[in-house]
């Protein structure tokens, strides 16, 4: 699945309104002003497909796509992590990894916190949307693109 900055800078902003709430609360106002400031470029990695997102001056979220290999390998530990869940959700998290072919990642740091993830979650929204997967959040759980927001599948 290649990814195209427009498009992607269109799904971010389509849900960072929705999105500001859940993952930073008190904050809509910062999130509103991080999607009038986006910005996707190459990250320029030879070799790699990967992206910096920027959502402020300072700030840049890094996103890299997984080929199969690598992919795979998070599968099987993923896999692993949800073997002893018995949850409806496990069961539709562990069908979407069993049928994943690629994966992207996005690296957060703590002064991303916030706004960062709200950015970072609807750019991952809109990937999974584009490959009709899922976006896994560390610390909020597992969630489903849905109509320019998304919904949660699995609790952490």
């Amino acid at each position: 699945m290649a990814i195209e900055p427009a498009a992607l800078a269109k799904g971010i902003a389509s849900r960072l309104e929705r999105l500001a709430e859940k993952f930073a609360p008190g904050r809509a106002a910062e999130v509103a002003a991080a999607g009038q400031r986006l910005r996707i470029e190459p990250a320029s990695e030879p070799g790699r497909d990967a992206w910096l997102i920027g959502y402020d001056e300072q700030r840049a979220l890094h996103l890299e796509q997984w080929g199969a290999k690598d992919s795979a390998t998070q599968v099987r530990e993923l896999l692993d992590d949800l073997e002893d869940r018995g949850e409806p959700g496990a069961r539709k998290v562990r069908e979407v990894l069993h049928r994943t072919l690629t994966m992207a990642a996005i690296d957060l740091k703590v002064p991303d916190e916030g706004v960062g993830v709200a950015v970072a979650v609807a750019a991952a929204a809109a990937l999974a949307e584009q490959g009709h997967g899922l976006v896994q959040a560390d610390g909020h759980g597992w969630f489903a693109p849905a109509d320019g927001d998304v919904e949660q599948v699995l609790a952490e």
